[in-house]
């Protein structure tokens, strides 16, 4: 399948319009070919046949159009396609009561998938594709037409008449539920970017406070215990100046896998800004916070940074420690505290873990 969508230039990183101008073009397809089989085996009309192919064929070239990336006349050779097979099918061919006319109803959530409404030049073809369909289906509903080319037997009729009412309300549905499903991807792509640092792919700062102000709270209510550790890496603008800052970056991301590869799941991890970091951790003895920042500490002396084959770099962190306490009344309390310690940190010689009292 993933050959075939690459053969035809269907790609991941399309704009949404051209996404389901690709899907709904593959849906009226599979329509077209649906029909067809009904036409060739119950209706046998060499020029009802004859149509069909040559609405196969335009919405073949759609596909063409669209790896071509030429996706503005692929939109009118998509709509063109649809709306002239419709005219054949209501307004020569077969009865009004065959209800063909009912796939004019597709036409509006057509035009709203393929067209952007926020771009000036396509909010007319939106206006005018369905201004034309409400009329076709107005002329199809009340203008007395010719005597129509095909006579259908009552159990034809039906299920004609059937098999339109199931096409199109199936595919309005399969275009509503690419596009909730699209629209499902996009909140929660949105939702990554909201709470994840853009470099490292960790934790950002807002996420860090959200989580910490709701264990706050619920230490509060209950007998629960945590700790906050900020700590960032010593002579960190040394580092980009002395290796530019594209290795000052990769050390961050590595920084932040090696941590995220020492620290329990529940443990939460983030990046408070620049070159700092903070960690919470859930459920622990005080006593039991130094021992876990020294580790970390250690474990980030003991690293080497690979940045390219013949550039290899070593960096330490301070570390400030503060736990929960039964007198803190927010949540910035602790991180007070943490940054006071990690500032002792720094005054007492860096590359140490510096304990907040409690």
């Amino acid at each position: 399948m993933r050959n075939f969508l690459s053969f035809i230039g269907y790609e991941n990183s399309l704009k949404t319009k051209d996404k389901f101008t690709y899907i709904i073009n593959a849906s009226s397809l599979f329509l077209v070919f649906l029909f067809s089989i009904f036409f060739i085996v119950l209706v046998k009309h060499v020029w009802i046949n004859s149509i069909t192919l040559l609405c196969f064929t335009i919405l073949s070239l759609v596909f063409v159009l669209l790896k071509k990336k030429r996706y503005r006349l692929a939109k009118i050779f998509l709509i063109s396609g649809f709306l002239f097979q419709e005219c054949t099918l209501v307004f020569l061919w077969f009865p009004v009561e065959a209800n063909f006319n009912y796939f004019f109803f597709i036409v509006t959530p057509i035009s709203f998938f393929i067209y952007d409404f926020e771009i000036k030049e396509e909010r007319t073809p939106i206006v005018i594709v369905n201004l034309l369909a409400v009329l076709l289906l107005f002329a199809s509903e009340t203008i007395p037409m010719a005597a129509p080319q095909v006579s259908l037997s009552e159990n034809l009729l039906l299920l004609f008449s059937g098999l339109s009412v199931i096409s199109t309300l199936g595919s309005i549905f399969i275009v509503y539920y690419f596009y909730a499903r699209n629209l499902s991807m996009s909140r929660r792509e949105l939702s990554r970017l909201a709470e994840t640092d853009y470099l490292t792919g960790t934790f950002n700062r807002r996420i860090l406070y959200r989580e910490g102000e709701a264990l706050f709270s619920y230490c509060k209510k209950k007998s629960y215990n945590f700790a906050f550790i900020i700590f960032d890496i010593d002579h960190f603008k040394k580092v980009n100046d002395q290796y530019g800052h594209p290795a000052g970056d990769e050390i961050l991301i590595q920084l932040t896998r090696l941590i995220s590869a020492n620290i329990r799941h529940s443990d939460v991890f983030g990046r408070y800004g620049g070159e700092e970091f903070a960690l919470i951790l859930k459920e622990i003895l005080t006593e039991t916070n130094i021992d876990v920042a020294q580790n970390l500490r250690r474990i980030i002396e003991d690293n080497v940074f690979i940045i390219s084959e013949n550039l290899k770099v070593k960096i330490t962190v301070s570390m400030g420690v503060a736990s929960f306490s039964e007198d803190q009344k927010t949540f910035d309390d602790i991180v007070i505290l943490a940054d006071n310690a990690l500032y002792k940190a720094k005054e007492n010689g860096r590359n140490r873990v510096e304990i907040s009292p409690v």
